[in-house]
């Protein structure tokens, strides 16, 4: 029985784009004030993001299948990227859904102090470093067993493989190099290797036969 793996392929690109759609409107850090400021649209930003990554899991689930003749390769792969995905998902929860909206419930109290959601403000950006980086050392690790499964198996082009093993140590060599990729300037170069990545693997799932 013919499987189409095209689906899967644009479950990528419909992912890559939400990704970077949210990169676009993701706003910056600031003060309590920059907070209730943007308020609406780091909710909205961080939704997309929220939306992108069960589409992103579907799509990945079809890769996973496509390079089955490397099972070992190809489920390793997987589970490096829910374990990345996971932390994202709280990551964007808890920065672009809770503090939001926490900090405008306490703006509202007669005895609002500023100060203490500029702690929280600060407490949350340190954890979410955290969540960015396992996010990054799940993705990595995904990329190089698809790689290497890539390699072994010929489903793709090995030139496919050789840019996965080249994106995943040029996020080693910047972040042995003291490159901060977790805040939100670095975040984006992360990001934008993703969606790369993505977008050709999904170009080579939407030619599969």
């Amino acid at each position: 029985m013919h499987t189409s793996h095209k689906p899967a392929g644009v479950a990528l690109w419909v992912s890559s784009f939400l990704m970077v759609v949210t990169m676009v409107l993701h706003p910056t850090g600031g003060n309590v004030e920059q907070i209730l400021r943007v308020k609406t649209l780091a909710i909205s930003a961080h939704s997309l993001a929220l939306l992108s990554l069960p589409v992103l899991l579907l799509g990945l689930w079809g890769l996973k299948n496509r390079l089955s003749a490397s099972p070992y390769l190809a489920q390793s792969g997987y589970l490096w990227a829910s374990f990345g995905l996971f932390a994202v998902m709280i990551s964007a929860a808890t920065n672009g859904l809770v503090l939001p909206r926490f900090a405008a419930h306490l703006a509202e109290k007669p005895d609002f102090n500023g100060e203490v959601v500029h702690l929280i403000s600060e407490y949350n950006w340190f954890v979410n470093q955290a969540y960015d980086f396992i996010f990054l050392l799940g993705m990595c690790g995904a990329i190089f067993c698809w790689s290497l499964a890539i390699w072994k198996t010929r489903m793709f082009p090995r030139w496919v493989a050789v840019f996965g093993f080249l994106l995943v140590a040029v996020a080693l060599a910047l972040f042995i190099g003291g490159v901060v990729l977790t805040d939100l300037h670095g975040f984006r170069f992360v990001i934008l290797g993703l969606v790369v990545w993505l977008v050709v693997v999904g170009w080579q799932l939407g030619k599969a036969r």
